[in-house]
């Protein structure tokens, strides 16, 4: 996977971490543009707490679930007091078995941090110098390598976290000033000595819903920016059909309700404010009134007159997709600061509760909900291509956008359709539920599992490719602002139409498509698109 951080991390403000407020936004600044982490001195007495009650469950030959236990199904075999933290050190290394590309070092470094933030509540008995080194790691630009494979998201992310913790040991491999290398290298290289694992920290480390967190939260920060993407889209796409721009009028949202409708329809209007293209319902109606003086029973208007679904109901569907995003935006809010690992240490009740918050459900619910999410919008996206290129339902403008003695000749944007189709069709395929897909494991202890990691691992992939459509619709639609004069478009036509010419030029002749697609995405990518729309849209 594409590593998104490139970044040498940054000084300045160090975001603090209490266990009990970290945002979507402070993920991404972390992950993905270096910003500075502490550990709130408020969390350090719960932390000492929690650890002051496991070393004293060690030193007192107490029973506690993998303290003193085997782990799973081993749980009935005793582990000794002096060799409880080498059992620790055993465990990471025998789920440290994951396959496949490395995670992408944004992702890597979100986990990182979720982990920290996790652990930083106090009722896992780890010390807090091991959090504080994780701390080190992020700050000092050291990013696990964490194959991608290797979790069913129930008993936390094992496997995957496993490789997370062997950049602490010092085993294993890590990204380093933009390459891969042995960890220990990059430690020393950063002057900071591998740590040795107490008591209950290797499974405190790995216990938890961490890594679907990383992956979550990084596909949802980039689902928000193509939400609005999609409504850019829309407005653009409602001018050069000639659409009804009435279909967005607040009064028919109100009646409706539902929030993300509202705001996409405000969105709609503000994105469409000057263009001279559209045709509102008074428009409308002087062009019927005058084609009625020319027939009684048929109107031959250059127009539609009831706009298809996906111009007309774009609020309700763009709307929709809105609501999704906030809804799972609150899970993953929620997941980031709780406590997903097991046992669970109450020092305060000097009790120690054996349970199940390391699975995974909520987020891959949450991720299936956002994959459905996605390919709506891509599906909404492939259908308004559709009518770009076909001259019976384009609004008079040329055959797949080729004008001239060459048309026939030049293809145009006919052979680009089908890549657009396939890329919708491949996006809906995504959607088999991974969150029903349970396969048993750990000798049917792990009877029923998540899937949480994979189903959040889907969505950068469906992220991708969503992107990818999005640049094929915006190169149709500026082919066609340009037949019609991207001096009529409304703002975010003329926005979008001018990102999308400052690297690509105007099709005149058939020429490859690729290297057009991979500029658009990269401007996605980089969100040189977003600072226009953002400036647009009202609140």
């Amino acid at each position: 996977m594409k590593n998104a951080f490139t970044q040498t991390p940054e000084s300045g403000p160090e975001i603090l971490l209490t266990g009990q407020s970290l945002s979507l936004n402070e993920i991404v600044a972390v992950s993905r543009h270096g910003q500075k982490v502490k550990i709130s001195p408020d969390c350090f007495a719960k932390i000492n707490a929690s650890r002051k009650y496991v070393e004293d469950l060690v030193n007192n030959n107490q029973i506690a679930y993998g303290i003193t236990t085997g782990y799973g199904p081993l749980v009935n075999r005793l582990i000794p007091p002096e060799k409880a933290a080498e059992s620790q050190y055993n465990l990471i290394q025998m789920l440290s078995g994951g396959v496949g590309e490395p995670l992408a070092v944004d992702v890597a470094r979100a986990i990182t941090l979720i982990r920290i933030n996790s652990l930083c509540k106090g009722y896992s008995g780890i010390r807090h110098s091991t959090l504080e080194f994780m701390c080190e790691l992020l700050n000092r630009g050291v990013t696990p390598y964490i194959p991608e494979t290797g979790s069913v998201g129930a008993s936390g992310d094992l496997c995957p976290l496993a490789h997370m913790v062997q950049a602490l040991l010092g085993e294993g491999e890590v990204f380093y000033k933009g390459t891969i290398v042995p960890a220990r290298k990059a430690l020393e290289d950063a002057k900071l000595s591998p740590i040795k694992l107490s008591y209950k920290e290797g499974l405190a480390l790995i216990n938890g819903t961490t890594v679907m967190s990383g992956l979550f939260a990084l596909a949802l920060a980039d689902a928000w920016d193509i939400v609005l993407l999609a409504e850019a889209l829309a407005s653009f796409a409602t001018d050069v059909l000639r659409g009804n721009p009435e279909h967005f009028d607040l009064r028919i949202s109100k009646i409706r309700q539902h929030p993300g409708q509202m705001t996409t329809s405000k969105n709609l209007l503000a994105f469409g404010k000057g263009s001279q293209l559209t045709l509102d319902g008074e428009a409308l109606r002087k062009i019927l009134k005058e084609a009625r003086k020319k027939s009684d029973k048929v109107l031959h208007v250059n127009t539609d007159l009831q706009n298809p679904y996906s111009i007309r109901c774009v609020p309700q569907i763009v709307g929709a997709v809105r609501d999704l995003l906030t809804f799972v935006d609150g899970l993953l809010k929620t997941e980031v600061n709780s406590v997903t690992d097991n046992p669970l240490i109450f020092a305060e009740d000097l009790v120690d509760l054996h349970g199940g918050n390391f699975y995974g459900q909520h987020l891959s619910f949450a991720s299936d909900i956002l994959g459905l999410g996605l390919t709506k919008l891509a599906l909404l996206s492939e259908r308004r291509f559709a009518r770009y290129i076909d001259d019976k339902f384009s609004q008079g403008l040329p055959a797949f956008l080729i004008k001239g003695d060459e048309a026939g000749f030049d293809n145009g944007f006919m052979g680009i359709q089908l890549v657009a189709t396939a890329l919708a069709a491949e996006i809906r395929n995504m959607n088999d539920s991974a969150s029903v897909s349970s396969i048993p494991t750990n000798a049917n202890n792990q009877d029923i599992v998540s899937m949480g990691t994979p189903a959040a691992k889907k969505l950068s992939i469906m992220i991708e490719k969503t992107r990818a459509l999005f640049a094929y619709e915006l190169l149709a639609l500026a082919q066609a602002a340009d037949f019609l004069g991207p001096e009529k478009l409304g703002v975010a036509g003329k926005a979008l139409h001018a990102e999308v010419r400052s690297v690509v030029p105007f099709l005149t002749h058939d020429r490859p498509f690729r290297p057009d697609i991979q500029a658009l995405v990269a401007k996605m990518q980089d969100r040189s698109f977003m600072t226009a729309l953002n400036a647009a849209v009202p609140g």
